[in-house]
């Protein structure tokens, strides 16, 4: 093809036509502009300020390309004689004077960070050479966006956010279905404090999956609610919705409506009664278990106080083999058969099957407590969850194991049985869907980088999550993590996530290694995140990006069902200039610089 020129990187909307500024470089020959981190001056006279985190474009006629960086700090002068101790006053004013400049100019550099050259040119695009000195600098359009994060896909997951209340309402972000549910890569996860949106972003995310996938009618979710009944009302609307949310759903082509064909389930609150464990009834359908359902997983109901020990493991061992050889009338055996059968073994001899009574009764007292301690879930009459109805029916299952009614222990033992099952239907094709998600909060409980001591067993459960992460994109089964510390989750679960969501985070969480490879202005933000505003980083991006993302088009919560009064908005101030530090050897050549745009 032709040759391109400035004219036609402007008409193709690859760069603005507002030059703000140029590519400096230094006659310190211990400086040079490196293809990775370099500098420009802002011109005095551009229209508007820069902002940290604003992508810019440097067209590199020579090469054919346009080298797209963001900013990553900002630092200003108030005097240019304060910038270099080797000139002095007098010479100074005389270079003013002569060059017609006003007094105490300002001077205003910006330190970037490469993110990918795009050039028409096969041997030079996304190569990584040197940045040409005085090159110039523009700002960027909205398919300079597209190109500069290589922005390709069918999955919108926000707007593009230049700054806090700054975003581009044509800037759609999408991400590549293949590489966000597999098969080429899977997973995704949201980190961030409480109280900004984890849950938010991670139902419009579903929401956006579910109505532009490919393989959406082919798509199931599962979701866990952990916490309150912030799960509870997926399939009621959001009486919250402003103005706002609705643009920016119109804007992404999804519909602000709640969830469609959703069941939910939960246990009961106890052995003796009817009443449901969940802070919703309308609409709840109720499962329990029995022996035979949760014998697999028995180990992992155990409360704070009791030891499971490889002589509990040998006792569960005998009990399986005595099942295998003496099979039940009934076709399952309950808790209480499995309690009569050591009882009856208790009271005739010192010991048997090689295993002393003093331990047989350690395990059944362990036994018999969590059958005590769970009698909504574990009672008699086996009333498992029936996927495969389920599924056939309904795009999302909700299973409800809230804090309020569920101890720690128990909701370990759902959610390990449950995602077992699943897993296990899903490759035996039983289901016959391309895809199941599977929703739950809190990951750092059930996948925690480190486990004590006296919490063992925890280690099958993170074990059970690691498989998942590690084969979920090639057999079907995608994770959706959410939790307040990404450093809390096991590097064998992060490391296997192609999309990461951060919203609002602790500046100390910032400092674990996890984050060192992000721009500085990354780190300055994201602990200033307001709702509806994060940082998103996937496999195939050049480099993370702020999106804008609108509320839920569900409700979160029971009171969210009335009309709530809106809180105000506070305006957060984007705009952040810090002095600038040793950088001598760039400001030795700006005392010599014309100030003319060019």
């Amino acid at each position: 093809m032709s040759k391109i020129d400035l004219e036609h990187l402007i008409n193709e909307e690859l760069i603005s036509d507002e030059k703000i500024g140029k590519v400096v470089s230094s006659i310190n020959p211990n400086y040079y502009t490196q293809y990775d981190e370099f500098y420009i001056r802002i011109h005095n006279n551009s229209k508007t300020n820069l902002q940290v985190g604003e992508l810019i474009g440097i067209p590199d006629i020579n090469r054919q390309a346009v080298i797209y960086s963001i900013i990553d700090q900002l630092y200003s002068y108030e005097r240019v004689s304060s910038i270099d101790h080797k000139y002095d006053e007098e010479k100074i004013s005389n270079i003013l004077q002569a060059k017609n400049i006003i007094d105490n100019p300002i001077i205003v550099l910006a330190k970037v960070r490469f993110i990918r050259r795009f050039s028409y040119d096969i041997l030079f695009n996304d190569s990584l050479l040197d940045i040409t000195p005085n090159l110039p600098v523009y700002r960027v359009k909205s398919k300079g966006i597209l190109n500069a994060y290589k922005i390709k896909g069918n999955i919108p997951i926000g707007l593009f956010a230049i700054s806090l209340n700054n975003y581009l309402e044509n800037s759609v972000i999408k991400l590549d279905e293949y590489y966000l549910l597999g098969k080429e890569a899977a997973h995704f996860n949201v980190s961030g404090m409480s109280g900004f949106g984890k849950t938010s972003l991670a139902l419009f995310v579903l929401k956006s999956i579910l109505t532009h996938s490919e393989r959406k009618d082919n798509i199931r979710i599962v979701m866990f609610n952990v916490k309150e009944d912030d799960l509870l009302w997926v399939d009621k609307p959001n009486q919250e919705l402003d103005d706002e949310d609705l643009k920016i759903y119109q804007s992404l082509e999804i519909p602000p409506e709640p969830f469609e064909n959703v069941v939910y389930y939960t246990t009961n609150k106890g052995a003796n009664t009817s009443e449901l464990a969940s802070l919703r009834t309308e609409d709840m359908n109720c499962f329990n278990w029995e022996w035979e359902d949760v014998k697999s997983y028995i180990k992992y109901a155990i409360g704070p106080l009791e030891k499971w020990d490889d002589k509990m493991d040998l006792c569960l061992s005998r009990i399986f083999d005595y099942q295998y050889e003496h099979p039940s009338r009934d076709g399952y055996y309950s808790f209480n058969d499995v309690i009569r059968y050591i009882d009856q073994r208790l009271t005739s001899n010192n010991q048997f099957s090689g295993i002393r009574k003093a331990t047989w009764g350690k395990f059944k007292r362990i036994i018999s407590g969590i059958y005590e301690k769970n009698g909504g879930l574990l009672r008699r009459g086996r009333h498992p969850i029936p996927y495969e109805e389920v599924f056939k029916e309904n795009e999302i299952l909700i299973i409800d194991i809230n804090e309020t009614y569920f101890r720690d222990y128990t909701q370990k033992l759902i959610f390990t049985k449950i995602i077992t099952d699943l897993q296990q239907l899903i490759e035996e094709n039983a289901l016959n869907i391309s895809n199941l998600i599977i929703l739950t909060d809190e990951l750092s409980k059930y996948g925690p980088t480190q486990i004590s001591s006296d919490k063992g067993n925890l280690i099958q459960v993170r074990n059970k999550i690691i498989d998942i992460s590690e084969r979920g994109r090639s057999i079907g089964v995608t994770l959706f993590g959410l939790e307040q510390f990404m450093s809390k989750v096991s590097p064998d679960i992060i490391g296997n996530i192609s999309t990461y969501f951060f919203n609002k985070t602790r500046s100390k969480e910032l400092t674990n290694s996890l984050y060192t490879h992000y721009p500085n202005y990354v780190n300055y933000r994201m602990p200033n995140l307001p709702k509806g505003y994060s940082f998103v980083d996937n496999t195939l991006l050049s480099q993370i990006l702020m999106i804008r993302y609108p509320r839920p088009p569900c409700s979160q919560k029971r009171l969210s069902l009335e009309n709530k009064s809106k809180k105000s908005k506070k305006k957060v101030s984007s705009l952040n200039i810090s002095p600038i530090n040793n950088k001598q050897q760039i400001l030795d050549d700006l005392i010599n610089d014309d100030n003319e745009n060019g």
